[in-house]
């Protein structure tokens, strides 16, 4: 009794994979002892971020909205 099993494969070289996709700890083997990889961005941060620009925005759409109804009034 013979099995045949075919594989296909799309690679698209124009796309690099991650550099993660080639570590040690990839394939469940340890970090060699002083290896730190990168570490993301933590999502706190970028909420901070977007809670000061928001911030931001509403002061200065307030500061125009009392600036154009003061020259709205005068006129």
């Amino acid at each position: 009794m013979e099995s045949n099993i075919a594989y296909e494969f799309q690679v698209d070289p124009s796309i690099d994979p991650p550099e993660r996709e080639f570590s040690l700890s990839a394939f469940g083997l340890p970090e060699p002892v002083g290896v730190v990889w990168e570490r993301r961005t933590p999502v706190y941060v970028w909420l901070l971020v977007a809670a000061g620009v928001l911030l931001t925005l509403a002061v200065f759409l307030r500061w125009l909205a009392r600036r154009l109804r003061r020259g709205l009034s005068e006129g």
